[in-house]
């Protein structure tokens, strides 16, 4: 099972592959994040708090696709990757215009990440 600190060495690696540039741009900081990961977090949780994080805002999505990206790449990284993406993709829309959770992201990962 992935530790914390495996979690964080590969969100460094994707968001490199999304471009720190665009987290900047936004006046977010990938290593200020990766203090929120902890040793009891599962990957489904580490992916839910990466785009609570990042892209959502006063309870609704900002708009910043380079989160999502990043939420996307390291789930795809960590678990088997959903055979309908385009299908996922729209309803993470729907949650994320609903003023979500933490847990009900969590919960959209689940239903497509397993």
């Amino acid at each position: 099972m992935p530790t914390a600190d495996d979690y964080r060495r590969q969100i460094m690696r994707d968001a490199s592959a999304v471009g720190h540039a665009e987290f900047r741009r936004r006046g977010f900081l990938v290593r200020d994040f990766l203090d929120q990961i902890e040793e009891s977090d599962t990957a489904m949780f580490v992916g839910a708090k990466i785009i609570a994080h990042f892209c959502v805002e006063a309870g609704r999505f900002n708009g910043f696709l380079p989160g999502i990206q990043l939420a996307i790449l390291f789930l795809d990284q960590l678990l088997k990757k959903p055979a309908q993406m385009d299908a996922a993709l729209k309803d993470l829309r729907k949650l994320l215009d609903s003023s979500p959770s933490i847990e009900s992201i969590r919960q959209w990962i689940e239903s497509y990440y397993c």
